[in-house]
């Protein structure tokens, strides 16, 4: 069995073609996978949305795979969470400043 790790930090940061229409967030690698024999992870980062050296992503795989991670060590015992930092994340995604600065970016 295999699993396919995509490293889609980017997606959100598309460009138009032409600059002259909004741009077009391509599909996740992810939003192809099959759910009966899930094999993606896409893994994403809010550093290149919000700021350089913000260490805080996320994943988006079947939820099997989220079971899993959310049953993992690191997250059980909180060493591999930033919980300062995922706060200051969700404000910003509850208040619309992350569509905000993804729009400036583009």
């Amino acid at each position: 069995h295999f699993k396919i790790m995509c490293d889609e930090v980017y997606l959100m940061l598309t460009f138009p073609n032409d600059g002259s229409r909004p741009a077009v967030v391509p599909q996740s690698v992810f939003e192809f996978d099959d759910p009966s024999n899930p094999t993606v992870f896409s893994i994403n980062s809010f550093s290149k949305l919000l700021g350089p050296g913000l260490r805080l992503g996320w994943v988006e795989t079947h939820s099997s795979h989220i079971e899993r991670l959310v049953a993992s060590g690191s997250v059980q015992s909180g060493g591999g969470m930033n919980p300062f930092t995922s706060e200051v994340v969700l404000k910003l995604l509850q208040n619309g400043v992350l569509d905000r600065q993804t729009n400036m970016l583009r």
